[in-house]
């Protein structure tokens, strides 16, 4: 399960549009999670946290992303979603976390 998460994380991290026009303060409430920290110069635009919630995953059983068969998955849900610099392009943001999920003892999936 930890896998599966750590490419949910990925994906959000990822996918966390490089514009720095949007930068300022954090969005009210948020922080980083405890085990990740953000790249520098990122700023949260989106945060919610759930004690329970359900959650569909597009990865299929073997690990692969695949959006046609995600796996329903519960429990709680923290999402966040942050800004980058536009310095921190995408494969930047990328090799960062990466490391940081392979110290913690995440597995990265392919």
């Amino acid at each position: 399960m930890k896998n599966l998460i750590t490419l949910c994380a990925l994906v959000t991290f990822i996918c966390a549009v490089p514009t720095s026009a949007l930068c300022g303060p954090d969005v009210a409430g948020s922080k980083d999670h405890p085990v990740i920290n953000r790249v520098k110069g990122s700023t949260i635009l989106f945060y919610k946290q759930t004690k329970f919630g359900k959650y569909k995953l597009p990865i299929n059983a073997k690990g692969v992303l695949d959006f046609s068969t995600p796996q329903n998955i519960s429990g709680k849900i923290t999402r966040i979603q942050y800004s980058s610099a536009k310095e921190n392009n995408p494969q930047f943001i990328a090799s960062n976390y990466n490391a940081a999920f392979k110290s913690a003892g995440f597995t990265i999936l392919q």
